[in-house]
């Protein structure tokens, strides 16, 4: 994730800051709105929620209801509207 071009770009890299960063031992990363989730106990922790916020973002465009509360993703799989929601099967598929 850090200073990939984006799909399209071909001139040099503009600046871009990191959305991760530390304190302590403890990670963070910051979203496109500027809040601040974490924290958790390593880099690739914070990696992989950073993610999956981004793909839940993008879910949550499409009807999924998805809400987040200190860096924890809760995801209501009895009021979300989205058509083919992969968590919502996947909890379908726990219960049963």
């Amino acid at each position: 994730m850090f200073l990939q071009k984006r799909q399209g770009e071909s001139r040099p890299l503009p600046p871009r800051s990191s959305r991760y960063f530390a304190v302590g031992r403890r990670w963070y990363f910051t979203t496109r709105e500027k809040t601040t989730l974490g924290p958790f106990s390593s880099f690739e922790q914070a990696d992989q929620s950073a993610r999956a916020y981004i793909l839940d973002a993008d879910a949550h465009k499409h009807g999924a209801a998805v809400s987040y509360t200190y860096g924890v993703v809760l995801h209501d799989y009895e009021t979300c509207t989205a058509e083919h929601c992969q968590q919502c099967q996947e909890m379908a598929r726990a219960l049963s």
